[in-house]
């Protein structure tokens, strides 16, 4: 038994405990179907506010506008999004329930993002086509290069810090803001810390090629 949706424990079991259900209280009804949500046209305008690339917990995705629908492409997936208020959007999910989302304006400190009530699937703004240039410092160029993270004493992956639109980033996430020299904080809120002599993304080491 798990307190979260299933396939949040890996989908150990998914399919056994969604058969066990069914047979028990008949095929699972939306808890709020799109159907009965009134959606609203919004200008292409205002939805251009909402593109670009954003971050969420276990994935990216861009919202974009594609043949003349707004939606969210992650890999080679495109789910419409619907906007019920200039700042509330949702779409559908397999069982056509509605995923509610919350749009906030961000500010020096925060980038823009979608709230969701479903936790991991909220979204934090990364980049996007008409993002002004950043202060590009030259003080930066110490900490760009390849990065290796060792699992288990093996090395398992590797990461890249460079320069894009004068700003640094971890191989596609941008580093949105720099708290003190060498601490920069990540578009989805983690720590890149290069502050010490073995640096650090998300508390893990990572150590130079």
């Amino acid at each position: 038994m798990f307190n979260r949706a299933t396939s949040d424990a890996y989908r150990f079991g998914k399919q056994l405990v969604e058969d066990s259900l069914t047979r028990q209280y008949g095929t699972a009804k939306p808890r709020l179907s799109v159907e009965d949500l009134a959606s609203v046209q919004l200008p292409t305008a205002w939805q251009q506010n909402y593109v670009g690339n954003y971050i969420a917990r276990n994935f990216s995705a861009d919202l974009k506008i594609k043949e003349g629908r707004f939606g969210l492409e992650a890999g080679t997936t495109f789910t419409p999004i619907g906007f019920i208020s200039p700042d509330e959007v949702f779409s559908a999910d397999p069982g056509k329930s509605a995923v509610m989302y919350r749009y906030y304006v961000g500010s020096s400190n925060e980038p823009t993002h979608l709230e969701c009530f479903i936790g991991e699937n909220s979204l934090d703004y990364n980049e996007g086509p008409h993002d002004l240039a950043g202060p590009d410092k030259p003080a930066w160029a110490r900490y760009l290069g390849v990065y290796r993270i060792d699992m288990w004493g093996t090395p398992a992956e590797t990461v890249t810090i460079h320069r894009k639109n004068g700003y640094l980033y971890l191989n596609s996430i941008r580093l949105i803001i720099e708290l003190e020299p060498g601490l920069f904080f990540t578009s989805d809120g983690e720590a890149v810390d290069f502050r010490s002599k073995v640096p650090t993304w998300k508390n893990i080491r990572l150590h130079r090629e």
